[in-house]
């Protein structure tokens, strides 16, 4: 899956490189996670990640952008009240392809760009910091599939993308004893970088 992923997103950036006005996104920024968990007596806590690496950025008006990130992500599940949670403290290597649309400029020729974007994204799992209480790497997913959608400002090379992933698949999911409990992981991001034109 991983191969197949990557082969794909590669294929189609070097098709469209020929055909569309080139940009290499470098960038860093932060994540604020927060899980989803089928049992609703759990209480979720935000937690703040990291992320950093960049994006390809393919056309000018309308754009397509795939990318590669290593992500931290941070966020903890309170069983109890007196429970101080269980961290869910994991990194993966994330790859996005978005669709843009520049509402404001066309990246080539303007100043300022107001742009937005929707697409999907893969979270690659890498490694888990592991629960003492039984949070641990081996219940996380190889794979974990999200939708983001965001707005990105942009003035002259400098770029600020901020986004919301919504994790529609299962990024840990717990199964033992007849007791089984899935997590989904959704989170706001933010990354700052600069827009290197070719």
């Amino acid at each position: 899956m991983k191969k197949i992923v990557l082969s794909l997103l590669f294929s189609v950036g070097f098709i469209l490189a020929g055909m569309a006005q080139l940009g290499i996104k470098p960038a860093i920024g932060v994540n604020f996670s927060s899980p989803r968990v089928t049992d609703n007596d759990f209480n979720h806590m935000t937690g703040t990640g990291f992320q950093i690496g960049g994006s390809v950025q393919l056309g000018n008006k309308f754009y397509v952008e795939p990318g590669i990130f290593w992500t931290s992500y941070a966020n903890k599940i309170v069983m109890f009240e007196e429970d101080e949670g269980h961290p869910l403290e994991y990194n993966t290597i994330r790859i996005p392809a978005m669709l843009g649309l520049n509402i404001l400029g066309n990246n080539d020729k303007s100043l300022l760009n107001l742009s937005v974007f929707v697409g999907p994204s893969a979270n690659i799992f890498v490694n888990m910091k592991d629960d003492e209480q039984g949070y641990n790497k081996d219940y996380m997913k190889a794979v974990a599939w999200s939708a983001n959608a965001g707005i990105g400002v942009a003035v002259w090379f400098v770029f600020l993308d901020v986004g919301y992933e919504y994790g529609f698949t299962n990024t840990y999911s717990y199964d033992e004893d007849g007791y089984k409990n899935d997590i989904k992981v959704s989170s706001i991001w933010v990354n700052l970088g600069a827009r290197l034109r070719l």
